[in-house]
């Protein structure tokens, strides 16, 4: 700003402060808006809006006291964040570690605390950090592994952004299904509505049951329902140990509510009402279970004209 010092001078200046902490300073000597940015500098220090203030602090010599004055100040926000870190979702890595994804960057020093993050039913943290030294995503590795099927709660207090904005949301619950590599008939078509018009005492709609024949949880994601037409993908859902899971067009997932757990598919298969194949492949595309039915298998003429299901025994 040497231009200062000549007279008369005039200047317009223009100092911002950006959303990575740094301040830009721009200068217009012929009183337009046609600034030119001078200097940069950087301050980490929290600002805290609710309190903030501005004002000019200036150091002249004697004879410069009645030389200079200001006009046309102004001090504007715009787009002030002033809201805290909130959990988008989680993902797993492994069974000892969980990503968590955020929707800004934290400070990775509120993290250090212990009494911030916790997990419960009790579960040691062994670690806190970001992942590729992006602070938006979060890696938390525990001293143990996660029990498969276990509902947890994220429990996150008192995180800050850069900005030092306090955490919105104080916990998440989530649950780790352990990846289980399925074989054939683990997992098995038990019952089917073909052809469901006219309704009798069910949905108006086709659907497929599944059970899960082994002792422990599977997630089905990646998972095909397929008939003689093609493959349906099942893009996420779990079936719990020796239990069962309906499958259904997303549409009609609330029909079946009251009937058990249900995973709706965003495209399901028109199964023949005269009869038809169906299969269930695993993420790898391994056949798990088929059949193939027949009018026959109603054993009535009654049945066969609709709104009876088909059980594979």
């Amino acid at each position: 700003m040497g231009k200062l010092a000549t007279d008369p001078v005039v200047a317009r200046i223009r100092i911002r402060k950006h959303k990575d902490f740094r301040f830009t300073v721009s200068i217009s000597y012929d009183g337009t808006e046609n600034f030119v940015e001078h200097s940069t500098f950087k301050d980490i220090s929290p600002l805290n809006i609710s309190n903030a203030m501005f004002s000019l602090k200036c150091f002249y010599t004697d004879t410069r006291k009645d030389k200079f004055f200001f006009d046309d100040i102004a001090v504007n926000f715009t787009n002030v964040d002033l809201d805290g870190p909130d959990i988008l979702g989680l993902e797993y890595v492994n069974e000892s570690e969980i990503a968590v994804i955020m929707n800004e960057e934290v400070d990775l020093n509120s993290l250090i605390i212990p009494t911030n993050v916790s997990v419960e039913p009790s579960t040691l943290i062994s670690n806190i950090g970001a992942i590729n030294n992006d602070a938006s995503r979060l890696k938390i590795s525990f001293v143990n592994p996660l029990i498969s099927g276990q509902l947890y709660t994220l429990f996150f207090k008192q995180i800050k952004d850069r900005k030092g904005n306090i955490s919105i949301r104080d916990s998440i619950d989530f649950s780790y299904t352990k990846k289980i590599f399925t074989k054939k008939h683990d997992v098995i078509i038990t019952e089917f509505m073909a052809d469901p018009s006219p309704t009798v005492a069910l949905p108006e709609v086709e659907y497929v049951e599944l059970y899960n024949r082994v002792s422990q949880r599977i997630d089905l994601t990646n998972y095909n329902l397929a008939d003689a037409s093609g493959k349906h993908l099942i893009r996420s859902g779990f079936i719990d140990a020796n239990s069962f899971v309906i499958l259904c067009n997303q549409k009609d997932t609330n029909h079946f509510k009251p009937f058990g757990k249900v995973i709706g598919l965003s495209s399901f298969p028109s199964i023949n009402n005269s009869g038809d194949q169906l299969y269930i492949l695993n993420e790898l595309g391994e056949l798990l279970h088929e059949l193939e039915f027949d009018l026959s298998w109603y054993q009535s003429s009654t049945k066969s004209d609709g709104g009876y299901s088909l059980e594979n025994e």
